[in-house]
């Protein structure tokens, strides 16, 4: 669970700056119009883009499995299958999560085009906006679990740092009637809905911009 708090920022920073600079710099060079003009549909570039988006996710899913089991390995005397895959229901999580963040940045890419300006506003929403709101107002107006449900929130808890047994999460439970992080199978099914408003925002964008 530690290791795949510390893969959910390493995506946050290294996949979603990945995403953000291919789709910045296809503009820069004029790769899209390329592309449209020498045969490639819309739509083909819109998969494209998704298998590609998927493929960098599963990637770095599988990437999380490895290691974990490899260190496992090495420091845990008596090792069995049914240990190794104790907590496997976290690889279809840390793809979620992976895609969400590649998913998030190449919206923004899209919409904003400039590779400065799209990893400044991908940072500030991920890291200042969006909890601010969330801590500072949205807590304040309805304090209950909607103000788990914001994108980047839905995607951080997919492998969220294990906070079980720290006081501060002992104190939020005192203090409220729902939990720190959300539920997985709440986080999974936030991050599904996301996902889909994410890539038709992609395909939107893709079929009505003038590249």
């Amino acid at each position: 669970s530690f290791t795949a708090y510390v893969g959910n920022w390493l995506v946050f920073f290294s996949g979603g700056f990945l995403s953000i600079y291919t789709v910045t710099s296809e503009f820069n060079y004029q790769t899209f119009r390329q592309n449209i003009v020498t045969g490639l549909s819309r739509r083909e570039l819109w998969m494209a883009k998704t298998i590609w988006l998927c493929t960098i996710a599963f990637l770095c899913a599988c990437y999380f499995m490895i290691v974990p089991l490899i260190l496992g390995w090495m420091n845990t005397p008596g090792v069995s299958i049914t240990l190794a895959l104790e907590r496997i229901q976290l690889f279809p999580s840390y793809f979620l999560m992976s895609l969400g963040y590649l998913g998030l940045g190449t919206f923004l890419a899209l919409w904003i085009r400039r590779t400065s300006v799209t990893v400044f506003s991908y940072f500030a929403y991920v890291l200042l906006l969006e909890p601010f709101w969330r801590w500072t107002v949205h807590r304040k107006l309805f304090s209950n679990v909607s103000m788990h449900f914001y994108p980047a929130n839905v995607f951080e808890d997919l492998a969220p740092m294990p906070l079980d047994d720290l006081p501060m999460t002992r104190d939020f439970l005192e203090q409220n009637e729902f939990s720190f992080f959300l539920t997985p199978l709440e986080a999974s099914i936030g991050a599904s809905i996301y996902l889909l408003i994410i890539f038709y925002g992609i395909w939107r964008m893709i079929n009505k911009q003038d590249f």
